[in-house]
This record gives structure tokens, C-alpha cells and sequence, in this order.
């Protein structure tokens, strides 16, 4: 009987096996022909699309991509292809597949330079090591305080995270906090926080005080409303020497129209064209904002940009090729 049950169990397993490999060979069938075709578009054109028919090539959505990658936009990947790879721990041959890279990239937002090193098999057994491992328990024990009610316990929790040894830990608590200033407005975690973001803007990235810049920031602009914007265009991206990376973040967090039209009132057009200070920092924004808008609301304002007498020949460059994109009847004045 036992080993009645257990027989499909082991052709299911012989199947998938087979499978695993007519599709490892397929994808490297693909590479070598992609390889050998070189820069002959017409065939590399037809190759591929046969290939998304057959579901070794998926379509990539670059609007989604440039919204959470620093790179050029032309350099992001038009589509993704089945990629034949090998597990970084046992050194299994795998596929990752183009379904899976869509997922990682356009889904869980990962970074564009990075990809899987693992086969499946390798990485269900690190996650299932992480689960018990003594920070990762914590760690999620922290990151649930934040939708819970900041009560004398949960700050204790707080307090003993940002005194911990590991960084990440004092990231998580700073978000937490974050988190309870965007429910309740509390003055002590709103100190807290832009004291943070203003003591170490100017740190190295990688050093405590430079993390919990960043964190605060970035907690500050997820949990602002449209109400809040005016101020925080102001305190967090104007006025503190944020580094760059950390103001992408902050622009994607923020409420995006709310962001456009306060950078449309007549003192930041006007600081445009005079504010030596705030200018370059604006045109950092407004570049933030082209790349993850659809709309063409930030058109006219790119416009305004490049007729400073300060930024002008920067916000060209950086801008000019974002609105060559867009559709001719769109970019009338």
C-alpha cells in the first residue's frame, strides 16, 4: 500500500525532472543562437519572438523598472530570457527563468545589476535556516510593532533595537518610528526623526549615523500626506544635504502630484532661477520625478528648468531625452 501511495509521487518527481532539463536546453539552445546571429536584428528580432511564444522570453514593463533603478533609462532591459546558471552552493545547474526574473525585478522591486544565485532547492534551505536564526526573529518581531500601538512595551523594544549591535535592527526601529509618527503625529518621533535625517546627511553612507538618515527619510516621506508635502519639500529635500540615492527615495515615497504642484508655486520657480543653493537639488528631484511619472504634468516645469540661467545646460541634458519620449501632442506648450 505504502509503496502504491508513494509511485506517482516519484513519477511526478521524474517528470519535473525532465522538465528542468528540455528547459535548461532550450535556454542554452536560445543563447547560442542569439550568440551566433550577433548584431543581425531582422533574425535576432524573429529568434525572440518565437522564444515569447514558447515562454523562454518575457516582456519587460521599463516604466516600472525606471522607477526603482538609478540607471538610464535606455539601459534597462527591454525584455528578460531564460538564463541558464549555476547554484553558487552545490554548483546544480539551473535555469532562471524569464517568468521569475520578471517577478524578482517588476514585483519584489529588485535591483536591476542583481540576480538569483541559488537553485531553488539551496535557497528553500536558507530560508528555512534563516526562520530560526536569532536576528531574523527579531527582526520580524520589531517590523510588527509597526502597525501595532505604541504603548510602553513596544517602545522598549524600540529603545533596546537602536541600542543594538546590528545595524539592521536600529534601521528596522527607526522605521517602526516612522511608522507610529505617521498614525499619531507624535511630536518626540518627529524630533527624533529630523534629527536624525540632519545629523548624518552629511556621514558616509554605510556608517550608523548615515543609515539612519536615510531610514528616517525615507520613514518621514512614506508616511506624509499631500497635506505635508509643503514642509517636507522644505525640510527633507531642500534644506538637508541629502545624498542623492537617499533623495530618490524620498521622492518615491512621497505623494508624487502633491510633490509636482508644490514645485510649481511661485517660490520654487523662482528659486529655479536664483537660488544657487536649492537649484541643482530641485533639478535632482524633478529628474526623480520625470522617471517615475507616466503623466506629462512635469513637462512645463522641465522647461522652466532649462531656461535658468543656473541649471539650464544641466536640466537639459538630464531632462531633454525624458521629453523626446513623450508624444508630440503631449509636449505642446
Amino acid at each position: 500500500m505504502i509503496a502504491r501511495l508513494n509511485f506517482p509521487m516519484k513519477i511526478n518527481r521524474q517528470k519535473r525532472a525532465v522538465a528542468k532539463q528540455k528547459r535548461l536546453e532550450r535556454t542554452l539552445t536560445l543563447q547560442e543562437q542569439l550568440e551566433r546571429v550577433g548584431d543581425d536584428n531582422a533574425a535576432r528580432r524573429e529568434l525572440l519572438e518565437r522564444a515569447l511564444k514558447e515562454g523562454v522570453v518575457a516582456i519587460a514593463d521599463r516604466h516600472v523598472l525606471a522607477a526603482h533603478n538609478a540607471t538610464a533609462y535606455e539601459l534597462l532591459p527591454s525584455f528578460y530570457r531564460d538564463l541558464s546558471c549555476t547554484c553558487t552552493t552545490c554548483s546544480a545547474p539551473y535555469v532562471w527563468t524569464a517568468k521569475q526574473q520578471k517577478w524578482w525585478y517588476e514585483v519584489a522591486l529588485g535591483a536591476i545589476y542583481c540576480g538569483a544565485s541559488g537553485c531553488a532547492s539551496c535557497r528553500r534551505k536558507r530560508r528555512e535556516t534563516r526562520a530560526a536564526d536569532p536576528f531574523h526573529v527579531r527582526a520580524a518581531s520589531i517590523r510588527a510593532l509597526a502597525l501595532q500601538p505604541p504603548d510602553a512595551p513596544a517602545r522598549q523594544v524600540v529603545e533596546d533595537a537602536l541600542a543594538s549591535k546590528w545595524t539592521g535592527l536600529r534601521v528596522l526601529a527607526v522605521a517602526v518610528l516612522g511608522a507610529w509618527w505617521g498614525r499619531n503625529r507624535d511630536a518626540g518621533d518627529w524630533r527624533r526623526l529630523k534629527a536624525w535625517v540632519a545629523q548624518g546627511a552629511t556621514e558616509p553612507a554605510n556608517s550608523w549615523p548615515g543609515l539612519a538618515s536615510a531610514s528616517a527619510a525615507k520613514a518621514l516621506a512614506t508616511h506624509m500626506g499631500a497635506s505635508d508635502v509643503a514642509w517636507a519639500l522644505s525640510e527633507l529635500l531642500m534644506d538637508s544635504p541629502l545624498k542623492l540615492p537617499t533623495v530618490r527615495h524620498v521622492v518615491d515615497a512621497m505623494p508624487r502630484e502633491a510633490l509636482l504642484r508644490e514645485l510649481q508655486a511661485p517660490k520654487w520657480m523662482n528659486a529655479a532661477h536664483q537660488d544657487v543653493e536649492r537649484a541643482p537639488r530641485m533639478l535632482d528631484v524633478l529628474e526623480r520625478l520625470s522617471a517615475l511619472e507616466t503623466a506629462t504634468d512635469w513637462v512645463a516645469l522641465a522647461r522652466h528648468y532649462i531656461a535658468s540661467p543656473l541649471i539650464g545646460r544641466k536640466a537639459f541634458q538630464r531632462l531633454s531625452w525624458r521629453m523626446e519620449r513623450l508624444p508630440v501632442a503631449e509636449t505642446k506648450e
